[in-house]
């Protein structure tokens, strides 16, 4: 008989997509979808354009030799996200945070399951940007001074917690902290939410350790916004900087973005180890050497693009 079709609807989050945006967004999946079913039998090679996140994809398209595009806009920063808002938890002192810090080989991550796209991150901001501080010491690996930290905020003997990971993230690599952590003596039980499950913690709090990239913003005071002060993504268990406000309410008062101003706001939160930075990854794009002019990777985030000059 004749085919009946398939429908399916979009859920998007308001505050982060436009109709129109989604509405676009949907029609190429439409097209795409239409394209397999008229002929699918080209392979995944035979495909124009494809983007990722996904580091051992990317390190084998590389390999295969695809042409790319790499840029600013597609770097996302992973980062540990305390439940220090919580009374009473270990994860309140910023010494134990520090601590944390401490005990991360960022260096030997990146090399180990980073397949030539992750760098280590010390930072809330990557080289480039316009927070990004040239001059800031950052607590970088060391892991006798995690355990003098810790002993000086009376966890001598370490103390238990979770790591939670965003669904997403690489389970390798979240055992490799878990190891990071118990050598300076913090017992962290690994535990794998689904997604609704992660969702519920974010905006209903959790406790222990949340393990989640973060996304790009040309202007950083709207990086600021979203994962900090108020934005869909809640983190109601992360306690946040008595003076992060004001800063912010300061540095978002220009016209531009003033790099002093952002650069106040970041190093508080670093001073502060709001949340703890481990890596920082670029989304490639590869193509077919036919496929030019495709803009992505030139603006304020990565998804911006002109199919229509393609």
């Amino acid at each position: 008989g004749t085919s009946a079709g398939m429908d399916f609807a979009v859920t998007y989050a308001t505050d982060l997509f436009d109709p129109s945006t989604i509405v676009t967004l949907a029609g190429w999946l439409e097209r795409m979808l239409s394209a397999v079913v008229l002929d699918p039998t080209p392979a995944v090679g035979d495909i124009d354009m494809f983007g990722t996140g996904d580091t051992v994809l990317i390190n084998e398209l590389k390999a295969a030799g695809y042409p790319y595009i790499e840029g600013k806009s597609g770097i996302g920063i992973s980062v540990l996200i305390p439940s220090s808002a919580n009374e009473g938890s270990p994860l309140a002192d910023p010494r134990v945070r520090k601590a944390i810090s401490h005990a991360i080989d960022r260096k030997g991550l990146a090399e180990a399951r980073g397949y030539g796209v992750v760098e280590p991150a010390e930072q809330l901001a990557a080289p480039g940007w316009a927070a990004y501080l040239e001059d800031y010491q950052t607590a970088s690996y060391n892991p006798d001074e995690a355990k003098r930290l810790l002993a000086e905020a009376g966890y001598a003997n370490g103390f238990s917690t979770k790591l939670i990971p965003a669904p997403w993230v690489d389970k390798d690599t979240v055992v490799a902290l878990q190891q990071f952590l118990k050598q300076v003596g913090i017992q962290a039980e690994i535990e794998t939410p689904d997604s609704a499950r992660y969702r519920e913690y974010q905006t209903k709090g959790w406790d222990g350790l949340l393990v989640q990239p973060w996304g790009y913003f040309a202007n950083y005071n709207r990086f600021i916004q979203f994962y900090f002060l108020g934005g869909p993504e809640g983190f109601v268990s992360m306690k946040k900087p008595e003076e992060l406000q004001r800063l912010w309410d300061e540095s978002r008062s220009t016209p531009e973005q003033d790099p002093a101003k952002v650069q106040a706001v970041h190093r508080l939160l670093l001073d502060d180890m709001t949340v703890i930075p481990v890596s920082a990854a670029s989304r490639y794009y590869f193509m077919q050497d036919y496929v030019k002019d495709t803009n992505h990777m030139n603006w304020a985030s990565w998804p911006w693009w002109t199919p229509a000059e393609a």
